[in-house]
């Protein structure tokens, strides 16, 4: 998406979090290239991210997943 807006991703991200400031002219490029990309914010990887997560988490004894 940054490369769509013609800005850096630190700015994009400013923009999506609206924090900081960015220029009028530079966030609405931003917004035409969401709009333009169908951008949707990813809630799982934003949680891997930031390492707080909004989902619950399953365990199924069926798949067992094994630590080296």
């Amino acid at each position: 998406m940054a490369r769509v807006a013609g800005v850096g991703t630190s700015t994009v991200t400013r923009v999506v979090q609206g924090q900081g400031y960015v220029a009028a002219p530079t966030r609405a490029a931003v917004f035409a290239a969401i709009e333009q990309t169908g951008y949707q914010v990813n809630s799982v990887a934003r949680s891997l991210s930031s390492a707080v997560s909004s989902s619950g988490t399953c365990c199924d004894r069926q798949f067992p997943i094994h630590f080296i």
